[in-house]
């Protein structure tokens, strides 16, 4: 029974009392009736799990129908399904005109096929996955060892001209031979021919150069380099035009003259030339 407020003969009636705001003071009474909020209903997990279960078994009925020569069901069958085969090829080839070319492989094979997949083993989409890794994995190793193929045929194909191996050492027993031949025969001249024919051929002076070296006469140090020049043909044997004779002044580098690595390690100990006039030590 509701309660009932006094007032005074005549008088007016008391103001109501002013309600409070709400957060202030006693909270605002909820409405007759109102319980707490009713949560909100939680999602149908559910659903989603009958939509992927309904996906699988139109997988299955698909290609079942494949099996029986449906091509209809087959193209459906690819249309449902190419787009993850290719995503998972061309993750493996990293060529998008491969990919395409083992995904068509792919399908045909399970045109072929169709009627050994036993649902017990699997579900399609995962038997189809199966299928195009190892295809696109078998791609990879056919183009390495297509490569390596290649690359071993190019090498039985190649014939060089010589032994490169042999040539070498020939080379390097052939040029201490010659070293030891011109040490031997520069260990026979006298000290002035050998400075002055060092100078020439392996400083690289000019006889000019070579005589402002030793002090000597320019036709002194000619004669010098005539003689000894004259004499290492006779030494080794070579004769006056032989292989082993030096063509002039300027041929160290020339036809039928010793190299000049030779001519400097030939160089007997203390034999140096004297630096230029002028020169810095």
């Amino acid at each position: 029974m509701p309660a009932t407020i006094d007032r005074a003969p005549g008088g007016p009636a008391p103001e109501a009392p002013a309600p409070h705001a709400p957060g202030a003071g006693t909270p605002t009474p909820e409405a007759p009736g109102a319980g707490p909020p009713t949560p909100e209903a939680p999602a149908d997990r559910g659903s989603g799990d009958r939509g992927s279960a309904d996906r699988r078994a139109g997988l299955r009925a698909l290609l079942d129908r494949t099996a029986r020569g449906d091509e209809r069901a087959f193209e459906d069958l690819y249309g449902a399904t190419a787009a993850a085969v290719l995503a998972l090829v061309l993750r493996v080839l990293r060529d998008r005109a491969q990919a395409e070319e083992v995904t068509q492989e792919v399908f045909w094979q399970v045109w072929r096929e169709a009627p050994r997949y036993r649902p017990e083993r699997g579900e399609v989409l995962p038997w189809l996955l199966t299928l195009a890794h190892r295809r696109a994995v078998d791609r990879v190793r056919s183009a390495r060892a297509a490569a390596d193929r290649d690359r071993a045929a190019a090498l039985r194909a190649y014939t060089p001209d010589f032994d490169q191996v042999a040539d070498q050492a020939i080379d390097r027993v052939e040029g201490r031979r010659e070293r030891d031949r011109l040490r031997r025969a520069l260990a026979t001249l006298s000290e002035v021919q050998r400075e002055c024919l060092l100078l020439v051929y392996v400083g690289g002076c000019t006889q000019a150069q070579a005589a402002a070296r030793t002090g000597a006469p320019l036709g002194t140090v000619k004669t010098r380099i005539r003689d000894a020049l004259r004499h290492l043909r006779g030494h080794l044997g070579d004769g006056p035009d032989g292989p082993g004779a030096p063509d002039g002044p300027g041929a160290p580098g020339g036809s039928g003259a010793p190299g000049v690595r030779a001519w400097r390690s030939a160089r007997p100990p203390g034999t140096a030339p004297r630096p230029a006039v002028g020169s810095p030590p």
